[in-house]
């Protein structure tokens, strides 16, 4: 696994799969919590990771059982189709598919959807993620972790916040409601109560809510909401509002910052810092 060109390590780790770049043993961490599609990266979210490591800070990546199986099943299908499969199921039709569906039907039995006479995919509810997330952490009581969510990881960092380790989270993409649906009380019920400090960035055209859709939902001091110019996936940003998002997240987890400057974050458009509640400041 690479994360823009960097060399990404695998651990298992209290029987949780942990990609990090940097060691687990380290006293500050950053654990990363996405949408769990492997193949739908965000570049400026990978890179604000990778500028967490360039602070010193441990950066790691949670991938459940089932998304790391389905994986594993993409890249050896990938692969053999790479080397030889395409070029033999070209000469030998009939051969080549049964071949082919074997080579599946392997690949399924060696990195499957479920256990064995189970019903549900395994490790790929909610609960399954939180049970997982919540083991690593408790292995790293020495340890100071920041959380860093986008879209759905933001609710699984808000479910984490009361490990010992955590000391901060950061909500990029916050899912305050499911485009075209009714409000769903357990998307915001525990920001109202947060007892950390809690930074929320919505891009200005999210369609899973924008900082003025945040300030209809009662929530705790301890959450500040700050406008970014982007959408829901965070897929582009200028340099100068990626430069003031990186900032801005610098300075609430207090590891300083870059060149940038307050002046400088305020004068980037788009960028419109506010409070708790979503009010502007």
């Amino acid at each position: 696994m690479q994360i823009q060109g960097h060399e990404v390590q695998e651990t298992r780790c209290h029987g949780v799969f942990i990609h990090h770049l940097g060691p687990l043993d380290g006293r500050r961490l950053l654990l990363v919590l996405g949408r769990m599609n492997y193949w739908k990266k965000s570049p400026v979210i990978d890179r604000l990771a990778l500028a967490f490591r360039q602070h010193g800070v441990t950066v790691c990546w949670h991938e459940p059982r089932a998304i790391r199986n389905a994986r594993l099943r993409h890249d050896g299908l990938t692969s053999i189709r790479g080397r030889w499969s395409d070029v033999f199921q070209q000469r030998h039709v009939l051969t080549g598919r049964l071949l082919r569906r074997g080579i599946r039907c392997w690949l399924h039995y060696r990195y499957p959807k479920r256990p064995m006479f189970r019903r549900r995919k395994d490790g790929h509810t909610p609960a399954d993620v939180v049970g997982e997330l919540r083991r690593f952490l408790d292995g790293q009581a020495e340890a100071s972790v920041d959380l860093l969510g986008h879209s759905a990881g933001c609710l699984a960092a808000v479910m984490l916040v009361d490990s010992p380790a955590v000391r901060r989270i950061v909500g990029i993409g916050y899912p305050f409601r499911h485009p075209g649906s009714a409000d769903e009380a357990y998307r915001t019920a525990g920001l109202q109560s947060i007892g950390k400090h809690c930074l929320i960035l919505p891009g200005d055209e999210d369609e899973y809510g924008t900082a003025a859709d945040a300030s209809r939902y009662p929530m705790a001091d301890t959450v500040a909401v700050c406008s970014m110019p982007s959408d829901h996936e965070y897929l582009e940003m200028t340099p100068d509002a990626e430069q003031a998002m990186q900032q801005r997240v610098f300075e609430f987890v207090g590891l300083g910052g870059s060149a940038a400057t307050e002046d400088h974050v305020a004068a980037v458009p788009g960028v419109v810092p506010t409070g708790p509640q979503g009010q502007r400041q």
